[in-house]
């Protein structure tokens, strides 16, 4: 939970703080002096995918030992 939440947040803060130094999200190439900004946002957004999947496979992994028990 706290590796999404952490992920989550700084995800959300990276979007806004590139909106206020208003850089554009859905440009095809950017510019190299916002390249930082989108970089650090992907390395939160990768926490977001790892902490999905860590939920999903315990998930799983509980209705797996709930069927053998």
């Amino acid at each position: 939970m706290w590796v999404y939440l952490v992920g989550g947040v700084g995800f959300c803060i990276g979007l806004l703080a590139s909106g206020l130094n208003s850089i554009p999200r859905r440009w095809a190439v950017h510019m190299p002096e916002w390249v930082v900004d989108s970089q650090a946002s992907s390395v939160f957004a990768a926490l977001i995918a790892v902490a999905a999947l860590i939920f999903a496979v315990r998930f799983l992994s509980s209705l797996k030992h709930a069927r053998a028990g």
